[in-house]
Protein backbone atom coordinates (compact mmCIF):
# COMPACT_ATOMS: atom_id res chain seq x y z
CA UNK A 1 0.00 0.00 0.00
CA UNK A 2 2.86 1.95 0.64
CA UNK A 3 5.09 1.34 -2.22
CA UNK A 4 2.92 3.38 -5.32
CA UNK A 5 3.61 6.56 -3.02
CA UNK A 6 7.13 6.20 -2.63
CA UNK A 7 9.65 8.17 -4.82
CA UNK A 8 12.03 6.09 -7.01
CA UNK A 9 14.97 5.81 -4.69
CA UNK A 10 12.67 5.64 -1.57
CA UNK A 11 11.48 2.31 -3.43
CA UNK A 12 14.62 1.17 -4.40
CA UNK A 13 15.81 1.15 -0.66
CA UNK A 14 12.60 -0.62 0.74
CA UNK A 15 13.10 -3.21 -1.83
CA UNK A 16 16.74 -4.04 -1.25
CA UNK A 17 17.26 -7.01 1.02
CA UNK A 18 21.07 -7.16 1.95
CA UNK A 19 20.70 -11.15 3.20
CA UNK A 20 17.75 -14.06 2.89
CA UNK A 21 19.20 -14.93 6.38
CA UNK A 22 17.97 -14.21 9.96
CA UNK A 23 20.85 -15.80 11.22
CA UNK A 24 23.49 -13.61 9.30
CA UNK A 25 21.22 -10.44 10.29
CA UNK A 26 21.51 -11.15 13.98
CA UNK A 27 25.02 -11.40 13.97
CA UNK A 28 25.52 -8.47 11.56
CA UNK A 29 23.17 -6.74 14.09
CA UNK A 30 25.62 -7.99 17.16
CA UNK A 31 28.93 -6.92 15.24
CA UNK A 32 27.69 -3.28 14.73
CA UNK A 33 26.44 -3.39 18.13
CA UNK A 34 30.18 -4.15 19.88
CA UNK A 35 31.82 -2.51 17.30
CA UNK A 36 30.57 1.02 18.74
CA UNK A 37 30.84 0.25 22.62
CA UNK A 38 34.63 1.40 21.63
CA UNK A 39 36.40 -0.85 23.72
CA UNK A 40 38.92 -3.02 22.10
CA UNK A 41 37.24 -6.42 23.69
CA UNK A 42 34.30 -5.59 22.28
CA UNK A 43 35.26 -4.63 19.21
CA UNK A 44 36.99 -7.63 18.22
CA UNK A 45 33.84 -9.60 19.45
CA UNK A 46 31.93 -7.06 16.86
CA UNK A 47 34.34 -8.75 14.26
CA UNK A 48 33.85 -12.19 15.16
CA UNK A 49 29.91 -11.46 14.87
CA UNK A 50 30.91 -9.83 11.07
CA UNK A 51 32.57 -12.67 10.22
CA UNK A 52 30.07 -14.97 11.23
CA UNK A 53 27.63 -13.11 8.88
CA UNK A 54 29.86 -13.21 5.98
CA UNK A 55 29.77 -17.08 6.74
CA UNK A 56 26.61 -17.41 6.51
CA UNK A 57 25.96 -14.90 3.20
CA UNK A 58 29.00 -14.30 1.67
CA UNK A 59 27.19 -11.69 -0.40
CA UNK A 60 25.87 -10.21 2.84
CA UNK A 61 27.37 -6.59 1.37
CA UNK A 62 26.46 -4.53 4.68
CA UNK A 63 28.52 -7.40 6.62
CA UNK A 64 31.35 -6.65 4.78
CA UNK A 65 31.12 -2.91 5.08
CA UNK A 66 30.66 -3.51 8.74
CA UNK A 67 33.40 -5.94 8.80
CA UNK A 68 35.44 -2.64 7.58
CA UNK A 69 34.54 0.04 9.87
CA UNK A 70 35.03 -2.74 12.99
CA UNK A 71 38.74 -3.28 11.68
CA UNK A 72 38.76 0.75 11.30
CA UNK A 73 37.76 1.58 14.91
CA UNK A 74 40.48 -1.37 16.50
CA UNK A 75 43.06 0.88 14.51
CA UNK A 76 42.69 3.26 17.89
CA UNK A 77 44.18 0.16 19.72
CA UNK A 78 46.26 -1.26 17.48
CA UNK A 79 49.98 -0.46 15.69
CA UNK A 80 49.35 2.17 12.68
CA UNK A 81 48.09 -0.13 9.88
CA UNK A 82 47.82 -3.39 11.12
CA UNK A 83 44.63 -4.38 10.30
CA UNK A 84 44.76 -1.91 6.78
CA UNK A 85 44.58 -4.93 4.79
CA UNK A 86 41.59 -6.59 6.18
CA UNK A 87 39.81 -3.18 6.14
CA UNK A 88 40.50 -2.45 2.56
CA UNK A 89 39.75 -5.38 1.20
CA UNK A 90 36.01 -5.90 3.24
CA UNK A 91 35.40 -2.13 1.78
CA UNK A 92 36.51 -3.37 -1.47
CA UNK A 93 34.54 -6.21 -1.36
CA UNK A 94 31.45 -4.50 -0.22
CA UNK A 95 31.63 -2.01 -2.52
CA UNK A 96 31.85 -4.60 -5.41
CA UNK A 97 28.83 -6.65 -3.79
CA UNK A 98 26.33 -3.23 -4.01
CA UNK A 99 27.56 0.16 -5.17
CA UNK A 100 24.42 1.98 -3.96
CA UNK A 101 25.29 0.85 -0.57
CA UNK A 102 25.71 3.99 2.35
CA UNK A 103 27.47 1.95 4.95
CA UNK A 104 30.60 1.00 2.23
CA UNK A 105 30.80 4.55 0.72
CA UNK A 106 30.87 5.58 4.52
CA UNK A 107 33.70 3.18 5.95
CA UNK A 108 35.63 4.15 2.30
CA UNK A 109 35.53 8.03 3.45
CA UNK A 110 36.95 7.60 6.80
CA UNK A 111 39.51 4.95 4.90
CA UNK A 112 40.53 7.90 2.58
CA UNK A 113 40.80 10.58 5.18
CA UNK A 114 41.99 9.00 8.50
CA UNK A 115 44.40 6.53 6.40
CA UNK A 116 45.07 8.08 2.83
CA UNK A 117 44.62 11.66 4.38
CA UNK A 118 42.78 12.38 0.79
CA UNK A 119 40.52 15.18 2.27
CA UNK A 120 38.48 15.67 -0.97
CA UNK A 121 38.43 11.97 -1.45
CA UNK A 122 36.68 11.24 1.36
CA UNK A 123 34.43 14.37 1.07
CA UNK A 124 32.68 12.23 -2.30
CA UNK A 125 32.45 9.32 -0.39
CA UNK A 126 30.63 10.71 2.28
CA UNK A 127 28.24 13.66 -0.33
CA UNK A 128 27.58 9.83 -2.08
CA UNK A 129 26.72 8.10 1.08
CA UNK A 130 24.30 10.58 1.92
CA UNK A 131 22.87 10.78 -0.94
CA UNK A 132 22.01 7.75 -0.91
CA UNK A 133 20.71 7.38 2.63
CA UNK A 134 20.10 10.58 3.94
CA UNK A 135 19.37 9.05 7.27
CA UNK A 136 22.28 7.10 7.61
CA UNK A 137 23.52 7.95 11.14
CA UNK A 138 27.27 6.83 10.70
CA UNK A 139 27.65 8.43 7.60
CA UNK A 140 26.40 12.01 9.67
CA UNK A 141 29.08 10.90 12.31
CA UNK A 142 32.29 10.29 10.12
CA UNK A 143 31.58 12.64 8.27
CA UNK A 144 30.84 15.59 10.83
CA UNK A 145 33.67 14.26 12.57
CA UNK A 146 35.53 14.71 9.61
CA UNK A 147 34.67 18.53 9.00
CA UNK A 148 35.65 19.13 12.61
CA UNK A 149 39.18 18.15 11.89
CA UNK A 150 39.44 20.82 9.51
CA UNK A 151 37.93 23.31 12.01
CA UNK A 152 34.70 23.36 10.34
CA UNK A 153 32.73 23.31 13.50
CA UNK A 154 29.59 24.82 12.68
CA UNK A 155 29.09 22.00 9.93
CA UNK A 156 30.42 19.61 12.00
CA UNK A 157 27.90 19.68 14.82
CA UNK A 158 25.09 20.36 12.91
CA UNK A 159 26.02 16.32 11.28
CA UNK A 160 26.04 15.12 14.67
CA UNK A 161 22.74 17.07 15.86
CA UNK A 162 21.47 15.27 13.13
CA UNK A 163 22.89 11.62 14.08
CA UNK A 164 21.86 11.71 17.85
CA UNK A 165 18.41 12.88 16.89
CA UNK A 166 17.73 9.69 14.42
CA UNK A 167 19.54 7.79 17.32
CA UNK A 168 19.32 8.54 20.49
CA UNK A 169 20.17 5.80 22.64
CA UNK A 170 23.90 5.03 21.06
CA UNK A 171 26.52 6.14 23.64
CA UNK A 172 29.52 6.49 20.64
CA UNK A 173 27.10 8.99 19.04
CA UNK A 174 27.05 11.22 21.72
CA UNK A 175 30.52 10.76 22.43
CA UNK A 176 31.72 12.02 18.58
CA UNK A 177 28.85 14.82 19.21
CA UNK A 178 30.97 15.56 22.48
CA UNK A 179 34.24 15.42 20.22
CA UNK A 180 33.10 17.96 17.68
CA UNK A 181 32.34 20.40 20.17
CA UNK A 182 35.42 19.61 21.96
CA UNK A 183 37.03 20.47 18.76
CA UNK A 184 35.20 23.51 18.13
CA UNK A 185 36.61 24.78 21.93
CA UNK A 186 32.33 24.63 23.48
CA UNK A 187 33.49 22.97 25.92
CA UNK A 188 30.46 23.11 28.65
CA UNK A 189 28.32 21.77 25.22
CA UNK A 190 31.01 18.87 25.10
CA UNK A 191 30.54 17.81 28.71
CA UNK A 192 27.32 17.81 28.22
CA UNK A 193 27.49 15.32 25.43
CA UNK A 194 30.35 12.94 26.96
CA UNK A 195 27.85 12.60 30.16
CA UNK A 196 24.97 11.82 28.12
CA UNK A 197 27.15 8.82 26.71
CA UNK A 198 28.34 7.70 30.10
CA UNK A 199 25.02 7.64 31.31
CA UNK A 200 23.74 5.15 28.69
CA UNK A 201 26.58 3.37 29.21
CA UNK A 202 28.90 3.73 32.19
CA UNK A 203 31.64 1.77 31.40
CA UNK A 204 32.30 3.46 28.28
CA UNK A 205 35.96 4.51 28.50
CA UNK A 206 36.89 6.83 25.92
CA UNK A 207 33.80 8.91 27.26
CA UNK A 208 35.41 9.00 30.43
CA UNK A 209 38.86 9.77 29.02
CA UNK A 210 37.74 12.38 26.63
CA UNK A 211 35.81 14.17 28.97
CA UNK A 212 38.97 14.02 31.41
CA UNK A 213 40.59 15.82 28.35
CA UNK A 214 37.76 17.84 28.36
CA UNK A 215 38.12 19.03 31.82
CA UNK A 216 41.70 19.53 31.07
CA UNK A 217 41.09 22.00 28.61
CA UNK A 218 38.92 24.18 31.26
CA UNK A 219 42.00 23.70 33.62
CA UNK A 220 39.99 22.23 36.24
CA UNK A 221 42.50 19.45 36.86
CA UNK A 222 40.80 17.64 40.03
CA UNK A 223 37.85 17.10 37.70
CA UNK A 224 40.32 15.53 34.92
CA UNK A 225 42.13 13.74 37.36
CA UNK A 226 39.00 12.21 38.59
CA UNK A 227 37.22 11.28 35.24
CA UNK A 228 40.68 9.88 34.26
CA UNK A 229 41.26 7.61 37.08
CA UNK A 230 37.72 5.81 36.20
CA UNK A 231 38.87 5.52 32.94
CA UNK A 232 41.68 3.62 34.04
CA UNK A 233 39.88 1.61 36.52
CA UNK A 234 37.81 0.49 33.53
CA UNK A 235 40.98 0.11 31.13
CA UNK A 236 44.55 0.28 31.71
CA UNK A 237 45.20 1.94 28.29
CA UNK A 238 48.42 3.88 27.69
CA UNK A 239 46.24 6.60 26.24
CA UNK A 240 44.67 6.83 29.84
CA UNK A 241 47.85 6.37 31.54
CA UNK A 242 49.59 8.93 29.37
CA UNK A 243 46.40 11.81 29.77
CA UNK A 244 46.76 11.18 33.93
CA UNK A 245 50.49 12.19 33.78
CA UNK A 246 49.80 14.78 31.65
CA UNK A 247 47.53 16.28 34.50
CA UNK A 248 50.03 15.07 36.90
CA UNK A 249 52.72 17.04 35.13
CA UNK A 250 50.26 20.44 34.98
CA UNK A 251 49.32 20.30 38.31
CA UNK A 252 53.51 20.62 39.43
CA UNK A 253 53.25 16.99 40.77
CA UNK A 254 56.45 16.14 38.20
CA UNK A 255 58.36 12.80 40.11
CA UNK A 256 54.55 11.15 39.54
CA UNK A 257 54.13 12.39 36.01
CA UNK A 258 57.65 10.83 35.29
CA UNK A 259 57.36 7.93 36.84
CA UNK A 260 54.15 7.03 34.54
CA UNK A 261 55.93 8.09 31.33
CA UNK A 262 58.75 5.71 32.75
CA UNK A 263 55.85 2.89 32.61
CA UNK A 264 54.54 3.85 29.25
CA UNK A 265 58.17 3.55 27.73
CA UNK A 266 58.77 -0.19 29.44
CA UNK A 267 55.17 -0.68 27.95
CA UNK A 268 56.92 0.91 24.47
CA UNK A 269 58.71 -2.54 24.47
CA UNK A 270 56.68 -4.97 24.27
CA UNK A 271 53.50 -3.32 23.00
CA UNK A 272 52.09 -0.35 21.01
CA UNK A 273 52.23 2.61 22.70
CA UNK A 274 51.29 5.25 20.37
CA UNK A 275 54.18 8.38 20.15
CA UNK A 276 50.91 10.89 19.48
CA UNK A 277 49.94 10.58 23.59
CA UNK A 278 53.60 10.73 24.45
CA UNK A 279 53.98 13.90 23.21
CA UNK A 280 51.36 15.31 25.52
CA UNK A 281 53.41 14.14 28.28
CA UNK A 282 56.65 15.42 27.01
CA UNK A 283 54.91 19.03 26.04
CA UNK A 284 53.49 19.45 29.77
CA UNK A 285 56.92 18.10 31.08
CA UNK A 286 58.56 21.28 28.94
CA UNK A 287 60.08 18.96 26.80
CA UNK A 288 59.41 20.16 23.31
CA UNK A 289 61.58 18.94 20.96
CA UNK A 290 61.13 15.42 22.21
CA UNK A 291 57.15 16.54 21.82
CA UNK A 292 57.91 17.46 18.24
CA UNK A 293 60.08 14.08 17.79
CA UNK A 294 56.52 11.99 19.14
CA UNK A 295 54.60 13.88 16.45
CA UNK A 296 56.83 13.34 13.53
CA UNK A 297 56.73 9.86 14.85
CA UNK A 298 52.89 9.90 14.35
CA UNK A 299 53.54 11.38 10.94
CA UNK A 300 55.72 8.55 9.96
CA UNK A 301 53.79 5.62 11.32
CA UNK A 302 51.11 7.11 8.90
CA UNK A 303 48.79 7.19 12.23
CA UNK A 304 45.47 7.54 12.28
CA UNK A 305 46.09 10.37 15.37
CA UNK A 306 47.63 12.31 13.11
CA UNK A 307 44.79 13.68 11.51
CA UNK A 308 43.94 15.47 15.18
CA UNK A 309 46.47 17.87 14.74
CA UNK A 310 44.61 20.88 13.18
CA UNK A 311 42.02 20.81 15.74
CA UNK A 312 43.00 19.23 18.91
CA UNK A 313 43.04 22.10 21.95
CA UNK A 314 45.99 20.40 23.86
CA UNK A 315 48.06 21.45 20.86
CA UNK A 316 47.54 25.47 20.94
CA UNK A 317 50.50 25.64 23.02
CA UNK A 318 52.81 24.04 20.04
CA UNK A 319 51.43 25.92 16.96
CA UNK A 320 53.43 28.90 17.43
CA UNK A 321 56.52 26.98 17.18
CA UNK A 322 57.46 27.01 13.31
CA UNK A 323 58.45 23.65 13.74
CA UNK A 324 54.76 22.83 13.83
CA UNK A 325 53.03 23.91 10.43
CA UNK A 326 55.88 21.97 8.38
CA UNK A 327 53.93 18.76 10.54
CA UNK A 328 50.27 20.55 9.43
CA UNK A 329 51.60 20.71 5.35
CA UNK A 330 52.86 16.92 5.63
Amino acid sequence: KVRPRLTGEDRRRVSRRSTESAEAYQAYLKGRYHTYRYREEDVRLGIESLKKAIVLDPAYSRAWAGLAEAYLVLEIWSPPAEHAAEMRAAAKKALDLDEGLAEAHTTLGVILYAFDWDWAGSDREFQRALEIDPDYVWAHDWYGTSLALRLRGEEAIAHLRKAVELEPLVPALWFDYGDVHRMSRHYEEAAAAYRKAIELDSGFVLAHHVLGWNYIEQRNLPAALKSLQEARRLSNEPQVIAAIAYVHALSGDVKEARRLLGELESSARTSYVPPYNLAFVHMALGETDLAFTCLRKTLDERSPFAVFLLAEPELDGLRKDPRFLPLLKR
